[in-house]
């Protein structure tokens, strides 16, 4: 058995309190129903809540309450590292998630030779990110409640790789279809961070454009047919 899964491990935590696993059964709920933004938000406070509750301290912060952890060898050097020293760790996700411009950062993934950039402000790139630290997060809770775990949660964290990428204004204005010249009079008259809002309402305006075209193609192959 690779990884424990999501149902064996609500059952585990149902034991220890019924309120978490309500809460991860509601996480998986809003993922399944394409709720990604809210599915991230309460898995993560679940996370830290369980292991406050684990510690018994509601008032450190999450960074000391895993090294808390780590010092009562309820995780590994490697399993803090990812839930809260790594780049890209749980608690600095949540961080972002808390404290960042979501407007100017995307997640960063590679379909074959091909790199994806998934907005961190629309569902479909939450749920993606779930889907990448759910089942590891999942199968780390049932270890630090009862020290389980399957064969396969060290491969998952020692392979686990995530990448962030934050844009500028003037990046994100661009790949919006804007020429420098309009930029270069926007960033004249507002600061980065409207700008940043500003980009995030904006239609793509090379899809408008692309979409134009094939109308127009569409309406001109007609008139020729007639």
């Amino acid at each position: 058995m690779d990884l424990f899964s999501k149902n064996e491990i609500v059952d585990y935590v149902w034991q220890y309190s019924h309120f978490y696993a309500s809460k991860l059964i509601e996480s998986e709920q809003d993922y399944l129903e394409g709720r990604g933004y809210s599915s991230l938000i309460l898995l993560f406070e679940t996370t830290e809540n369980i292991c406050k509750s684990v510690v018994g301290d509601f008032d450190s912060s999450f960074y000391c309450i895993v090294n808390e952890l780590k010092n009562q060898n309820k995780i590994t050097e490697e399993e803090k590292k990812f839930l809260s020293t790594n780049k890209f760790s749980i608690r600095k996700i949540r961080n972002l998630f808390a404290h960042a411009n979501l407007m100017g950062i995307s997640l960063v993934c590679s379909e074959g030779e091909r790199t994806i950039y998934y907005p961190l402000t629309e569902e479909k790139s939450c749920l993606v990110l779930y889907e990448e630290i759910s089942l590891i997060l999942f199968n780390l809770l049932a270890k630090i409640l009862y020290g389980i775990c399957c064969d396969g949660l060290e491969k998952a964290i020692r392979t686990f790789d995530i990448k962030f990428k934050e844009f500028s204004a003037r990046e994100l204005l661009q790949l919006r279809g804007f020429n420098d010249e309009d930029i270069d009079k926007s960033e004249l008259v507002t600061n980065s961070s409207e700008l940043i809002r500003l980009a995030d309402n904006c239609p793509d305006i090379w899809a408008v454009r692309l979409i134009g075209e094939r109308i127009a193609e569409f309406e001109n192959s007609r008139e020729i047919g007639k």
